[in-house]
């Protein structure tokens, strides 16, 4: 379970940290980045809303296992198209996908937790 919290707190810095760098190569302009991000807020908390959906039908792990890898293909993905829907549709999915990694690493977590 640490691992997971580890790998998402490398995801969001690696790309917290590249948020410039990418923002200058797709040429987007700071109201555009400003509503991508009110975008991607509203995604993530959506994906947190659906977690009691997602979760009648996946369990946790394999939430996380899906999850994780798909934050990691849209930041490839993003690095690799320079273009303004590419990093906006990225942004906004993998904030959706941060969501519900973020919803189920914590319920997994505090299942853990409950059984010891």
């Amino acid at each position: 379970m640490v691992l997971i919290f580890i790998a998402y707190g490398c995801l969001v810095g690696s790309h917290i940290g590249a948020l410039p760098f990418l923002v200058e190569r797709a040429g987007v302009s700071p109201l555009l980045f400003g509503i991508t991000g009110s975008l991607a807020s509203l995604a993530n908390i959506s994906a947190m809303g659906l977690g009691g959906w997602i979760n009648r039908r996946f369990d946790h792990r394999t939430v996380l296992l899906a999850s994780l890898p798909l934050c990691l293909v849209i930041v490839s993905l993003a690095l690799a198209l320079p273009q303004r829907a590419a990093f906006v549709g990225g942004f906004v999915l993998l904030f959706a996908a941060l969501g519900a990694t973020d919803l189920f690493m914590n319920a997994e977590a505090s299942r853990v937790q409950a059984a010891t």
